[in-house]
């Protein structure tokens, strides 16, 4: 599987609702189209450029285990592989 280099590596995705989800890539499920995100954050996709002037940017709840859809995905993922 392509993806299995990947297991335990820290990857970022981007959902479709651009919320950006950052973890350790537990698993990707390729019959049921699932992946599996453990130990991140997931944070609205806006940079402090973008906020307007005065606001100030909210801290990014955490989690212990996300499970999401491929269908979600924007279809960027990005990952650096364990050492």
């Amino acid at each position: 599987m392509a993806a299995a280099p990947y297991i335990g590596s820290r990857i970022t995705l981007l959902s479709k609702s651009h919320i950006r989800y950052e973890g350790i890539l537990y698993t990707i499920n390729m019959e049921e189209s699932t992946i599996a995100l453990q130990n991140g954050a997931c944070c609205a996709a806006r940079t402090p450029a973008c906020l307007p002037a005065g606001a100030v940017q909210q801290p990014c709840p955490t989690f212990t285990a996300l499970l999401g859809t491929g269908q979600d995905v924007q279809g960027h993922m990005s990952g650096r592989q364990p050492d």
